[in-house]
């Protein structure tokens, strides 16, 4: 295995800025109306159990990524096609996450640039950082976790201050039954961010301390699902 590390922090870090992405513009959570808050709550327990499932092979396989040890589990024809299938996946899933970002940029500060011309400056940054390598990635990550959290801090202080917070918007609580939170939960809540996680299984090999890699990811998931969901 590379002598590439990072430590539990950058991880940390990272885990909480990619459940954040573009979670912030989804409306998960919308048709269960003022029960909305209930989903990203279920999510959660529901991320911690898929992390918990991530983390228990990780630790049969602790030096070696997903597509490694699915070839060591299926076999090398069989493991080798479900690792192709993953590769694809890790590439649909950044490409939609830049297309979203894409069309959040031109419809507010860069209504009068192409989108090509975005997304052509976005990928150009992502090549140059894998070129970098995943320690000055990691570094980096931890700067904009600063960034993003004194932004959160500062958001939600305005909201308390300027009264948007209305406890009696949550009531009454399951008026309209299970019905529309099971939908927005399944599969919109739990795969977007959480399945996603899977992404993880190629980075935790670099974890300096391998016994910490359980409690970094239930914290990260712990605390980015609140600003992770539009509560309304």
């Amino acid at each position: 295995m590379t002598k590439i590390k990072i430590d539990g922090f950058q991880l940390f870090c990272m885990m909480f800025i990619f459940i954040l992405g573009s979670t912030l513009l989804l409306d998960i959570g919308k048709a269960a109306k003022q029960d909305a808050w209930i989903v990203p709550l279920l999510a959660t327990i529901f991320g911690c159990v898929l992390y918990l499932v991530y983390i228990s092979l990780y630790k049969r396989y602790p030096n070696i990524p997903l597509t490694g040890y699915l070839i060591k589990i299926w076999g090398k024809y069989v493991g080798s096609a479900i690792s192709f299938c993953y590769i694809i996946y890790f590439v649909y899933i950044a490409s939609r996450v830049l297309r979203d970002f894409e069309e959040l940029l031109i419809s507010s500060s860069y209504y009068v640039t192409s989108i090509i011309t975005l997304g052509i400056c976005m990928t150009f940054v992502l090549i140059y950082s894998i070129h970098l390598g995943i320690e000055a990635f990691a570094r980096v990550t931890c700067l904009c976790f600063v960034v993003i959290l004194l932004t959160l801090f500062i958001l939600n202080v305005l909201y308390v201050v300027g009264g948007y917070i209305k406890v009696e918007n949550l009531q009454p609580v399951l008026a309209n039954g299970w019905g529309n939170i099971g939908k927005e939960l399944v599969p919109l809540g739990i795969t977007v961010p959480f399945g996603e996680l899977i992404t993880f299984t190629m980075i935790l090999p670099y974890l300096n301390k391998k016994s910490q890699a359980a409690i970094i990811g239930l914290s990260a998931i712990i605390s980015a699902s609140p600003f992770s969901f539009k509560l309304r």
